[in-house]
């Protein structure tokens, strides 16, 4: 994730501060990091993602009227669509890959 353009997008998206952003990114960051043993991977993003939407939520939920907490997760979780989109993209791709190598008969390549 480009945190340098996404992080003060969600932030100001879900009304919390640029500052606190980055720590949800980071404690979400580390806990994909925990699970996946990887840092860059598709798999690593896309728990690190959802992990930042949840803890986004929670900090919503804990700091927002309720009535305005629909819309404020509404918001949070359109700011993620292009990230999903682009881990989905990369999951065709790879998998498109590994399905032409099959049918080709060459040796898969190690990531």
């Amino acid at each position: 994730m480009n945190t340098a353009k996404t992080l003060p997008w969600l932030a100001n998206t879900a009304g919390i501060r640029l500052d606190r952003a980055a720590q949800l990114w980071n404690t979400a960051s580390d806990s994909a990091r925990n699970l996946t043993g990887e840092s860059q991977s598709a798999r690593y993003l896309s728990l690190a993602h959802d992990e930042l939407v949840s803890l986004v939520e929670q900090e919503v939920l804990a700091t927002s009227p309720v009535g305005e907490t629909p819309w404020l997760m509404i918001q949070a979780h359109l700011s993620v669509l292009p990230v999903i989109a682009a881990n989905n993209i990369s999951h065709a791709l790879d998998k498109a890959q590994g399905l032409l190598r099959r049918s080709t008969g060459t040796p898969a390549k190690c990531h």
